[in-house]
């Protein structure tokens, strides 16, 4: 009975410092994810705002000639 006890207790312990170790990595990954995303979408605006200056640019350009 004894044994059973503390075969439970030292499977609760390993499970907890295994999910503790997982929850660590999992805001390490989820942190480099956000990052990530935050430069990509950054780019993505940067890109479209040259794009659509540099039509805004040539509409102005094609105008004046007039």
């Amino acid at each position: 009975m004894t044994t059973d006890l503390k075969i439970y207790l030292l499977n609760a312990v390993a499970l907890v410092a295994n999910f503790s170790q997982i929850d660590m990595i999992l805001k390490i990954v989820l942190t480099a994810v956000a990052i990530g995303y935050t430069i990509n979408k950054w780019h993505i605006m940067r890109t479209n705002y040259k794009h659509y200056k540099n039509q805004k640019d040539e509409k102005s350009k094609g105008s004046s000639d007039l």
